[in-house]
């Protein structure tokens, strides 16, 4: 979410951001469902433009769904942690697979690092969640 407030000026940074919006467009339009938790709204604390993390909030406030920490996750969290997985990704990880939610990322070393584990869930960057048919998600 945080890749629209990114310096556009690589085509990538571009890419992802247009994908981001349409991601966007389809939680408001009630198409995708937004799931919020803890480590979600913990990275949204942290940007640092008052603007910008107001505006996050605003979008992660839509989502029906919010998973907090519980024994589960945190024992899926130390799991992938003993996987060699570090910092928030670990929890977005886990809530994603536990949730049997897809999680988008732009972090190709997060995508890279979960097809080489077993994992209950999908990951994608947002351009290619966004070329993916409707059908498949």
């Amino acid at each position: 979410m945080q890749r629209i407030w990114d310096d556009q000026s690589q085509a990538r940074v571009q890419l992802e951001t247009e994908a981001v919006q349409i991601i966007l467009f389809h939680i408001e339009a009630g198409y995708l469902e937004l799931v919020n938790s803890v480590a979600l709204e913990h990275e949204v604390s942290q940007v640092p433009d008052d603007t910008h993390r107001q505006l996050s909030q605003s979008i992660i406030s839509q989502a029906k769904v919010f998973v907090a920490l519980d024994d589960i996750i945190e024992k899926r969290v130390n799991e992938l942690k003993n996987l060699g997985f570090k910092g928030w990704d670990t929890f977005h990880a886990a809530i994603a697979e536990l949730q049997t939610a897809k999680l988008i990322t732009t972090d190709d070393r997060l995508l890279k690092k979960l097809k080489t584990i077993t994992w209950n869930s999908e990951a994608f960057n947002p351009v290619n969640f966004v070329q993916e048919k409707p059908r498949d998600r």
